[in-house]
């Protein structure tokens, strides 16, 4: 069984170092894709049309409503960026990097991933479902006798290759948090560290 890892909070990292990554995660944070993205997970569903999944067809809202981005207001007035942790590797990885090297390029947007990853996860969490969650719809009998049923996964915000709900320690938190990485960075973040899983990316 492995140890669990405590986290250090963002704020321990140099002057140089947590200054500029304030400034560029609250930028992704401010921008249009990353609002959208976390009002989806507060209203309750992806405003994405319709679409198959699960062996039956759910009906997505058109668009996201207002009372969601209201609602994202309220929280983002209330989210303080050095309240991120992060396992030590990492947060010390970037604080190693020399200012404006590519090392130090690369460890920022891994902390940037993971914390915009995070904060869906704790949305997710907060949401409770959503201001509007959308029922699947029962099937009809010509199309239940035609289909296999295929598993739905434990939440509409997920990434096709980051659903196994066993995998991940924050369970449909990571799930949902691999949704955002890929919604603000069109994919999801991944560093290669190795067999040994400590080497730098």
């Amino acid at each position: 069984m492995e140890q669990e890892t405590t986290k250090v909070r963002v704020d321990i990292l140099s002057p140089d170092h947590l200054s500029i990554f304030r400034l560029t995660l609250s930028r992704i944070l401010e921008s249009d894709v990353a609002k959208r993205a976390y009002a989806q997970i507060l209203d309750g569903w992806p405003a994405m049309g319709s679409f198959m999944y699960g062996g039956g067809p759910r009906e997505l809202h058109e668009t996201i409503s207002e009372e969601a981005f209201q609602a994202l207001e309220a929280l983002q007035s209330q989210f303080r960026l050095d309240s991120l942790s992060f396992d030590p590797p990492v947060a010390q990885g970037y604080q190693d990097a020399p200012l404006g090297s590519e090392a130090f390029k690369t460890h920022l947007i891994e902390l940037l991933a993971i914390s915009c990853h995070d904060v869906g996860a704790c949305l997710f969490q907060q949401a409770g479902g959503g201001l509007r969650p959308t029922v699947l719809k029962p099937l009809p009998d010509w199309m239940l006798e035609r289909l296999h049923p295929v598993p739905s996964p434990p939440t509409c915000f997920v990434h096709a290759g980051y659903s196994n709900l066993e995998e991940y320690p924050n369970g449909v938190g990571d799930i949902v948090g691999y949704w955002v990485e890929n919604q603000i960075f069109g994919g999801v973040v991944v560093f290669d560290r190795g067999e040994s899983g400590t080497e730098v990316p």
